[in-house]
C-alpha cells in the first residue's frame, strides 16, 4: 500500500519536517497539490521554504 507525504525544508536550516501533521495523501497528485500550494503560500509571504513529495510503501513497514 502506497502513500504519500510531503516535506518542508526549511529557509534558514535547511531541517526537513513533514507537514500537515504527518498526514499521508492517498495519491501522488493530491500530495503535490498541497505541496504547490504551500510553495505558493510562503512565496508570497518572501520565504524560501522548499517542499518535496515522497512515496511511503507502508507493506515494507
Amino acid at each position: 500500500m502506497k502513500r504519500w507525504i510531503v516535506i518542508e525544508w526549511n529557509q534558514a536550516s535547511g531541517q526537513p519536517r513533514i507537514i500537515a501533521d504527518g498526514e499521508m495523501f492517498w495519491t501522488e497528485g493530491e500530495a503535490e497539490s498541497i505541496a504547490r500550494d504551500e510553495r505558493e503560500l510562503t512565496a508570497a509571504v518572501g520565504r524560501r521554504e522548499r517542499f518535496t513529495v515522497h512515496e511511503i510503501d507502508l507493506e515494507d513497514a
